[in-house]
């Protein structure tokens, strides 16, 4: 369908007054140009906007609508992908409806239509495509001086140049020409920014489902935690996690802007005064067999890595501890001093040095379990207090 776009400039006995009008004719006298007057139609909503009363426009108009209503759904990996679908139809959709518009254009006003489609069709399939960002909706805003794509291709100063001769056939087909790139080419704009407005966190969706399980990790797979090892923790997480770093930090993983974050959880664990018991192995001396002892243990200060799997449901972890042991009956000493080494999430393997009053100091074995995994010491508030710092709200 071929729509003529007829320019008029209303005057006044007191000055120039230009009408919310989207079917005016050529300028009178040298008070505006007809790029100015394009520019004045598409600040009044004629291109696309709300005085776009063109087919394409509200075809486009009502897939925005629908992608708009989403807005307040909490949206899944298969809604983002049916957005972009959507999005990429409605690309596809202004293409075609572009290509229709050569045929009442000049062969240079061709050139410019055909450029603009072919940017219409690849865009709507990188959009189409999952693991592709959508399209810079940006790019299809004209500037002000009637300029697309990026200021690739201008139409404002073609249309002046078409118009030398005065209101001639090929100046009123230059004006429907560039009337028809301006209107796709914001309609491309404002499909594409509302995509991205409605689903500016979908596409982090697999991301947060990532974070919330490495969380469980860190609290159910990490060390257990006393109350005061909680504190420490949280006092260096809430200076150093991501979203205390500025946007320009580099290397930072968290999700969105320091205005709205989520971080990740922290990848390792100050181990401090850590209470426990083991059971203490010492072997045969002095003609004396082995010994078995149940001893009470403390991690006086220590540290545990977390690696966590790239899907965040699992992951390892590791690290050490200097350890004191307590044994309650002792016909030597009482103390121990050693070390342990924390080879999985269950199990730790230590080596200490005690006098068992068998002549001297002794090596001993130890191998703990983490006993405060039985005890689930840290609280569902205390998990989710230490996630908040993790959060800045907007």
């Amino acid at each position: 369908m071929t729509r003529t776009l007829v320019f008029v400039l209303l005057i006044t006995c007191s000055g120039l007054g230009l009408a919310q009008d989207c079917a005016l004719p050529k300028p009178k006298g040298n008070l505006a140009t007809y790029s100015q007057l394009l520019s004045i139609q598409r600040l009044d909503g004629c291109f696309g906007g709300e005085n776009d009363d063109s087919e394409i426009a509200g075809s486009i108009r009502k897939s925005k609508d629908a992608v708009g209503k989403l807005e307040e759904e909490v949206l899944t990996a298969e809604d983002y992908a049916a957005l972009r679908n959507q999005a990429a139809q409605a690309l596809m959709e202004l293409a075609k409806s572009l290509k229709r518009e050569e045929d009442s254009a000049t062969d240079e006003w061709k050139q410019r239509i055909r450029l603009v489609a072919a940017r219409l069709e690849s865009a709507a399939s990188q959009t189409a495509l999952p693991d592709n960002q959508i399209f810079n909706a940006e790019e299809w805003k004209p500037d002000s001086g009637l300029a697309v794509l990026d200021g690739e291709l201008r139409v404002g100063e073609p249309v002046d140049e078409d118009c030398k001769a005065g209101y001639t056939d090929a100046c009123k087909s230059a004006q429907r020409s560039a009337g028809a790139i301006l209107r796709h080419s914001l309609l491309a704009n404002d499909m594409l920014g509302e995509v991205v407005r409605v689903a500016r966190i979908v596409p982090k969706y697999r991301d947060l489902k990532v974070l919330d399980d490495k969380w469980t990790y860190y609290f159910e797979h990490g060390h257990s935690q006393y109350p005061w090892e909680l504190f420490v923790n949280q006092a260096i997480f809430s200076r150093s996690n991501d979203c205390s770093k500025s946007d320009d930090d580099a290397g930072r993983s968290s999700i969105g802007s320091n205005a709205n974050c989520f971080a990740s959880p922290p990848n390792g664990q100050i181990i401090l005064f850590h209470l426990d018991a083991a059971p203490e192995y010492a072997g045969s001396r002095n003609d004396e067999g082995s010994e078995f002892n149940a001893v009470a243990l403390v991690e006086v200060i220590g540290y545990k890595w977390l690696k966590y799997a790239g899907d965040g449901s699992s992951g390892r972890t590791y690290g050490g501890s200097l350890i004191a042991t307590v044994s309650p009956e002792s016909s030597g000493k009482r103390v121990g001093w050693g070390a342990m080494v924390h080879l999985t999430e269950k199990f730790s393997v230590g080596i200490a040095r005690r006098d068992l009053g068998r002549d001297g100091d002794e090596t001993t074995w130890l191998v703990s379990a983490d006993l405060g995994k039985l005890l689930d010491m840290t609280s569902l508030q205390e998990r989710l207090d230490f996630r908040k710092l993790a959060r800045t709200n907007p």
